[in-house]
């Protein structure tokens, strides 16, 4: 069977699916991941990681048999590419799967500055509203022309 070496959290739903198909060993986990590589790290196919973890040039050295990187989630950045690309060994992501989610927060964001959302609701929160009184009338959105680039 195929070894698969999880590097991040994983949900228990990905870790079922995942088992069914791959021996899995989960590194993030372990207290002697050292130690369990120098013994384990040849066996090693495959390589689960996402964009925060990542994978560097120190453990991909402890994995001379290792056929690929997936990092899930849209981001790699803490992959090392350059050592990945020397030995040949690709490296999967899954872009574009948050574009919309990333507009949605970033528009949401904009109009909480143009509200002034944060201290708005920290006023009502705390009672100070009540007691003090309305902050000033926050900035419209209306009739703005915005960008996101």
């Amino acid at each position: 069977m195929r070894r698969l070496l999880v590097l991040c959290p994983i949900s228990p739903h990905m870790a079922d699916r995942i088992a069914a198909e791959f021996e899995v060993h989960d590194l993030h986990r372990d207290n002697n991941a050292t130690r369990w590589l120098t013994a384990n790290g040849a066996t090693v196919d495959y390589v689960l990681t996402d964009g925060h973890i990542g994978i560097d040039s120190a453990i991909l050295s402890d994995l001379p048999n290792l056929r690929a990187v997936s990092s899930y989630g849209v981001g790699y950045d803490a992959v090392d590419i350059d050592a990945a690309v020397a030995r040949d060994i690709p490296v999967a992501h899954t872009p574009s799967v948050l574009d919309e989610e990333v507009a949605t927060t970033a528009l949401l964001l904009l109009f909480a500055c143009f509200r002034n959302f944060e201290a708005q609701t920290a006023q009502a929160r705390t009672g100070a509203w009540a007691r003090d009184g309305s902050l000033p009338l926050a900035r419209t959105a209306d009739g703005r022309t915005i960008g996101i680039l």
